[in-house]
């Protein structure tokens, strides 16, 4: 059976695990992932005319079609739930994948993409700024896609089952995809080193000097450059040494602000859709937030 399949994130979910050993090795899927994103402004699905035109070829032809891109489901401060009626548009009768992670867990893993990608925030204004856009929310992303395409048609994984049974994780996404294929047999995973808190101090720093100081995209650059390499030299020597990540900040003092701020749309998320959150340690409350679903 034809299916067309939209996998919208989150970010730090195991979304290469994903496109690397799963949907790129369907072979007879179209694949599609190139530029494929959301406007911030107007909230639509942006994918480039070549992928268009392969997505036209692959209808045209009788093919499923996989489209994955972490963006879809929001940018790094806020969640887009509004894109949910321009993937309909495009694709009326799409499956959705949908791969969620602990916001106790998640967090330390956001703000460094954020700082990363040039955001000034330390991670006391980054924690405020998530709750109050309603970043991460997840209940709120699966009502907006369950709205346009159904409760069948949204299947929401956690990134702990991965983690956990990564055959498993495969297996059920290829259930939801109506696929028959067998990729292969999943080798090891490489490790993904997390950068040490002087790392995101030191890219944190450069991205606040850019800004107070006005400076020209080159001399950001080098600055940036030279910090970041410096605390990379100065983590991985007392890594060697004194058997240290150089990891000072405190993420548990969080707990409790993430806890009211998830906890009750978590209970009613982990209900509707008979998932074990509490036991894999996500915020949760005794009392749920209301659903339209």
């Amino acid at each position: 059976m034809r299916t067309e399949t939209f996998h919208i994130g989150y970010h730090k979910t195991g979304s290469t695990f994903l496109q690397e050993r799963v949907f790129s090795r369907l072979r007879e899927t179209c694949y599609i992932y190139r530029q494929v994103d959301v406007d911030p402004d107007s909230r639509e699905l942006v994918i480039p005319d070549e992928e268009r035109r392969r997505l036209e070829a692959a209808r045209e032809e009788g093919r499923s079609v996989v489209v994955s891109s972490e963006g879809i489901c929001g940018g790094l401060a806020e969640d887009y739930p509004e894109a949910a009626e321009s993937v309909a548009r495009i694709s009326p009768g799409a499956r959705i994948l949908l791969v969620i992670r602990s916001q106790y867990t998640i967090l330390r893993s956001y703000h460094w993409l954020a700082v990363k990608a040039g955001l000034p925030l330390g991670i006391d204004d980054y924690v405020e700024r998530i709750i109050t856009t309603g970043k991460l929310d997840y209940l709120r992303l699966v009502e907006a896609y369950v709205d346009q395409f159904g409760r069948d048609a949204v299947k929401v994984l956690p990134f702990e089952e991965l983690a956990r049974d990564p055959e498993g994780f495969r297996r059920q996404v290829l259930e939801h995809l109506g696929s028959s294929e067998v990729p292969g047999p999943l080798e090891a995973s490489p490790v993904r080193v997390s950068p040490s808190d002087l790392v995101v101090d030191a890219v944190l720093l450069a991205n606040r000097l850019r800004n107070t100081l006005g400076l020209e995209a080159r001399a950001a650059g080098r600055i940036r450059s030279g910090l970041m390499g410096g605390a990379f030299l100065i983590s991985k020597w007392a890594g060697r040494i004194f058997g240290t990540k150089l990891r000072y900040r405190d993420f548990d003092r969080f707990r409790s602000a993430l806890e009211a701020a998830y906890g009750p749309s978590n209970a009613r998320l982990a209900r509707l859709l008979g998932l074990d959150l509490a036991g894999h340690g996500y915020p949760l409350a005794e009392t749920e937030t209301p659903s339209r679903v």
